[in-house]
């Protein structure tokens, strides 16, 4: 019965994959679902590559498994990877059914693979990754992921013994996925300037193993850092590749190393790996670290990472900018119901300067549509560090606006600062560009297109403006 469940699965997902191609819709889960449909152990039965590499993580998955793809693409790799559809099982198994061809053999030597943390248990059991990169793990939206413990639990319930894993040093939580498994550790070395930075969220406040109170010898946000218990002795592991040095005018990153084989330049017991710097933002660095960490462990040279990454780029469907009427646009994607994430852009843009506008469009498209959203995650975010900065006017729009509104008013932001709106798509006829340098659009994923008409509306008007004057 399994056969034949395989084989109608199979059957079915090639014919729906045609019938989108012949649409034009490249990326899509649907022949995924319609497989997993009639037969739930699709994935362990199609031809797989013979290596596959798998990325997960609260923040920055995506990021990361963008530049292994590239890298390893740029390296001669056949890759196969699910980019274009979901990282849940049905998005892998549409990504296996275009890797196949008509007789169930695949063509490609490497897979990667996004897998979304809450999927792991229905993806792990039918694939054995070669290797689990892990960027971090954080509170996300309360509804679905509960609290980083719980998802820990989740990927650790069906992952193989046999995976190594790439594990973020930093991160006192992630880094004890699993502790059978073999594994490695990445890490970001305190850099000159940098201070810690005080937060609503520290999921690791107290030790998981005694419940004493944590000491950090250095806590750059939130849990990332390098803490240690004094009570039971518990403290960060030991980085086996960790970013010791970045220098933004030469645009370079120095990778410290253990001496390991595929490392070591010159066999010492540490060694120093000069590579470039692909984006300065420490959450970017955090990414490269861990890339460079997964091709190294693959054995690939210092001197082929090195020609690799002066090519990468971090994907602008995240951020994106355009100068017009001498104003700067600018549109950063904010996870809508993740704190830290939304925390960390705050951050970000509370070291910039220059008179800005800020336009919130954050709520998920769809419990926008229901109705149902929970708020909570506003009080956990950091908006506070938005003062920094010199913000003249901020936008709040959707059904959330007033809560919205409320939330930066606990923050300090006085009343008259504040305009809310309810229909987001008519953002760009509200938005007052006067007197500014910078406009900031901050969109949820699901408000990627509307966030691009927002800015080409307020671009145009910038430049009309422009000629009048």
């Amino acid at each position: 019965m399994s056969k034949l469940s395989f084989a109608a699965g199979f059957a079915a997902g090639k014919l729906e994959r045609d019938a989108l191609r012949a649409l034009g819709r490249r990326g899509s889960q649907a022949p995924g679902w319609r497989a997993v449909w009639f037969c739930k152990e699709f994935i362990g039965r199609i031809d797989k590559p013979g290596r596959i590499i798998c990325v997960t993580g609260t923040n920055g998955k995506t990021t990361t498994c963008n530049l292994i793809e590239d890298s390893l693409r740029a390296l001669g790799t056949r890759l196969l990877d699910n980019s274009f559809g979901s990282n849940t099982r049905a998005g892998v198994a549409s990504a296996l059914i275009a890797g196949t061809n008509a007789f169930n053999k695949c063509s490609y030597d490497t897979a990667v693979f996004e897998v979304d943390e809450r999927s792991s248990p229905h993806i792990y059991p039918y694939m054995t990754p070669q290797y689990l990169v892990v960027t971090n793990l954080f509170r996300d939206s309360i509804k679905r992921n509960a609290n980083p413990d719980f998802i820990k639990m989740i990927i650790e319930s069906k992952l193989p013994k046999e995976t190594t894993l790439v594990l973020n040093a930093d991160d006192l939580i992630s880094s004890s996925l699993a502790p059978d498994n073999p594994r490695v550790y990445y890490s970001v070395a305190p850099l000159p300037g940098e201070s810690a930075e005080e937060n609503i969220i520290n999921d690791a406040r107290r030790c998981p193993v005694c419940g004493a109170r944590m000491e950090y010898e250095f806590r750059r946000y939130h849990h990332i850092g390098r803490a240690r218990c004094p009570k039971c002795g518990l403290n960060s592991p030991e980085p086996d590749y960790r970013t010791v040095a970045v220098d933004t005018e030469k645009n370079t990153l120095t990778l410290e190393v253990k001496g390991r084989p595929a490392a070591a330049e010159d066999g010492g017991e540490r060694t120093l790996i000069e590579l470039p710097l692909i984006n300065p933002k420490i959450t970017n660095i955090y990414n490269e670290t861990a890339t460079a960490a997964l091709l190294l462990e693959m054995g690939y040279t210092p001197d082929a990472i090195r020609e690799v990454f002066s090519k990468v780029q971090v994907t602008t469907t995240r951020y994106d900018s355009v100068e017009a009427g001498g104003v700067k646009i600018e549109s950063y994607m904010f996870k809508g119901e993740n704190p830290v994430a939304g925390s960390r852009l705050c951050s970000i843009i509370g070291k910039e300067s220059g008179a800005m506008g800020l336009l919130f469009t954050v709520d998920d498209l769809y419990t926008a549509r229901d109705g149902i959203e929970n708020v909570s995650w506003y009080y956990e975010l950091d908006f506070e560090l938005l003062r920094n900065a010199d913000v003249k006017r901020i936008y709040l729009g959707g059904k959330r606006a007033d809560d919205l509104k409320l939330r930066l008013l606990l923050a300090g932001f006085p009343e008259e600062m504040l305009v809310t709106f309810s229909d987001e798509e008519k953002a760009a006829e509200v938005v007052d560009l006067t007197g500014l340098e910078r406009f900031i659009l901050l969109f949820d994923l699901t408000r990627h297109d509307q966030a691009e008409a927002t800015r080409d509306k307020l671009a145009a008007r910038a430049r009309s403006a422009a000629r009048t004057d």
